[in-house]
């Protein structure tokens, strides 16, 4: 009901890993490994004020800017290595690097 629950909240629910956890061992008990509409609908949503429901977004938001945004800088980092690990390579391949004595 849209009246109580914020579909982006609901996504982001759907999205925890204990929540997860719950439909896969679900869905291992059915013949097929699947989940039905009743089997889904037996399971509990905690569904807090839409006020809370808000501030837990925008703290699920900001969790995942800085997620973004690490994910960003290491990925820089890791490129950046690998050019100076290759130069390296390349200068060492060509003899330009003088043993130490």
């Amino acid at each position: 009901p849209k009246n109580i629950l914020s579909k982006d909240y609901m996504y982001w629910w759907l999205q925890n890993s204990t929540f997860l956890k719950k439909i896969h061992i679900l869905a291992r008990k059915a013949a097929q490994p699947d989940i039905s509409h009743k089997l889904f609908g037996s399971l509990y949503i905690i569904v807090p004020t839409l006020q809370k429901q808000k501030e837990i977004l925008e703290k699920v938001e900001k969790c995942m800017l800085g997620t973004k945004t690490l994910t960003e800088l290491y990925k820089n980092k890791l490129k950046n290595f690998i050019q100076l690990k290759q130069s390296i390579l390349t200068q060492e391949l060509n003899g330009e690097f003088k043993q130490a004595s």
